[in-house]
């Protein structure tokens, strides 16, 4: 229990598309996810779909190494890649995108899901630490003029005009 309005929630192990069934457990009770889990806001990434493994990669010996399911999470927000649409935020759907095409392009074999429950809006888990370059826009020939009035009243409305163009 949470009263946090939105949560996510990441299984990264195998079969993990199956919680969404409302798995059995060995004993033969129900784990009743949708009673356990409902609420406003929540989201749930698997690394699989139920009847898939989840890979951890080609080591299997040595030092504990991320499976490819994390290691694309953490490349995505540690390189900003998963910013897709540049605007220095990380949305979940960005993510879920982002890692579910480095899954695939490593392995065929396994595909990542997403459920959503009652999300509205956008949910945006990460910024991008990388800073994103921004072109700068050509102004208006007529806004560049007003600036440049020897009137103090034309200026100020150009620069008003300047803070409007800025909130977008």
């Amino acid at each position: 229990k949470s009263r946090s309005r939105r949560i996510v929630l990441l299984l990264d192990c195998c079969f993990g598309g199956a919680f969404a069934r409302g798995l059995v457990h060995r004993a033969g009770e129900s784990v009743a996810i949708k009673e356990e889990f409902e609420g406003q806001g929540r989201v749930v990434l698997t690394a699989s779909r139920a009847m898939e493994y989840a890979f951890e990669g080609e080591n299997r010996e040595g030092d504990a190494h991320p499976s490819i399911f994390t290691s694309a999470i953490v490349q995505g927000l540690e390189s900003g890649e998963a910013d897709r649409d540049g605007d220095s935020r990380v949305s979940i759907d960005e993510l879920y995108d982002y890692v579910y095409d480095r899954v695939r392009d490593t392995t065929p074999n396994q595909t990542p899901s997403k459920w959503t429950f009652d999300v509205h809006g956008d949910l945006y888990v990460a910024r991008n630490p990388v800073a994103v370059e921004v072109e700068a826009a050509e102004l208006p020939d007529e806004l560049t003029v007003a600036l440049e009035s020897p009137f103090a009243n034309i200026r100020v409305a150009a620069a008003e005009e300047l803070a409007g163009l800025l909130r977008g």
